[in-house]
């Protein structure tokens, strides 16, 4: 059975996980990490952390467009609410093509062998994933911010 995060040229597992190791055992020469998400320096970052951050920015995300976290923060409470929603109505759009794009690149993380074979492309679908939400959280904010000061 192939692990999810194997090394893309058929290292043995028995070779040093960090750079840090590989320095320890006199092995310098070695090109970083064996498994994992890599990080700076040789610092293995496991891929769990990467992707609960990418699904609480989604839930985040859908619950400010869906669950109408945004209309309650950029409606005030004198104004009709159907007034508002007509007013915000473009912001969630230009914001789902960077949440469709975020949502694509963990998918592609997560589903795509030859990314869950190659540590550094996993990290980054993810980091891609990463900003792309929060690029479309900037977005919501930005659009409210200035629909509610133009409305």
């Amino acid at each position: 059975m192939t692990p999810i995060f194997g090394t893309p040229d058929g290292r043995a597992d028995d070779l040093p996980e960090t750079m840090l190791e590989a320095r320890a055992e006199g092995m310098s020469g070695t090109a970083g990490g064996g498994r994992g998400v890599p990080g700076g320096g040789g610092v293995w970052v496991s891929p769990v952390i990467p992707t609960v951050a990418n699904l609480l920015l989604a839930a985040l995300w859908g619950l400010s467009v869906f669950a109408g976290w945004g209309l309650e923060a950029f409606c005030s409470a004198e104004e009709e609410s159907e007034a508002c929603r007509e007013r915000l109505g473009s912001v969630p759009f230009g914001s789902a093509v960077f949440a469709v794009t975020a949502a694509l690149c963990t998918a592609g993380a997560w589903l795509g062998p030859v990314a869950r074979r190659d540590p550094s492309r996993f990290a980054m679908l993810m980091t891609a994933a990463l900003i792309c939400w929060l690029v479309a959280e900037g977005v919501l904010f930005v659009g409210g911010v200035l629909d509610q000061h133009a409305g």
